[in-house]
């Protein structure tokens, strides 16, 4: 029988459920209580990312409902962040599009994936890849939006770097759901 200690980390990815709806509410960047407790909650969510994997392996209490749960609360957050950068930049409409699809496809293709464990070990790299380039564009697209709320003028160098990450973002994306669905349907 499950004890409480062993519901933690599944209670931590799930967390991120809700937290990723308050955070596409709460964001703003004219009101600074809003925007700090948005970083606030985005910050939580990073570290529950780490520490529901972390806690599971530690107490031996990995499962494939946890597996699930962490991949839900990570797509939550992800599309989330997308929503309110689509909403702040509607230039970037369509790739905050392709990311929400990625998360969505991705999922979906790991679900019914029969050899989920080979295939997330052989498409490793371009998922560090892709995740990086993510969390890249989302740190920047925080700082910018720190700096708007104070208006303070950005840098060029943050403005590129949140552009290019977010284009490096749904390449690498895209490629790991093709390479996922070539899998599948070979």
């Amino acid at each position: 029988m499950p004890t409480f200690r062993d519901q933690i980390p599944n209670l931590l990815s799930i967390s991120r459920v809700p937290a990723s709806a308050v955070f596409v509410v709460v964001f703003s960047t004219s009101a600074p209580i809003a925007y700090w407790v948005a970083l606030a909650i985005a910050t939580t969510a990073l570290l529950t990312d780490f520490a529901d994997g972390y806690l599971a392996r530690k107490w031996t209490v990995e499962t494939e409902a946890g597996y699930f749960l962490d991949g839900l609360g990570d797509k939550c957050f992800t599309i989330a962040f997308c929503l309110v950068i689509a909403r702040e930049y509607p230039a970037l409409m369509f790739p905050m599009w392709a990311l929400i699809a990625r998360e969505l496809l991705l999922y979906g293709l790991r679900a019914i994936d029969p050899t989920r464990t080979t295939n997330l070990v052989r498409f490793r790299s371009v998922s560090l890849w892709q995740a990086g380039t993510v969390r890249t564009t989302f740190g920047a697209f925080l700082l910018l939006s720190g700096l708007r709320l104070y208006t303070i003028e950005a840098p060029a160098a943050v403005e590129i770097v949140f552009y290019v990450s977010t284009g490096f973002a749904v390449i690498f994306g895209w490629t790991s759901v093709y390479l996922l669905a070539r899998t599948l349907t070979t």
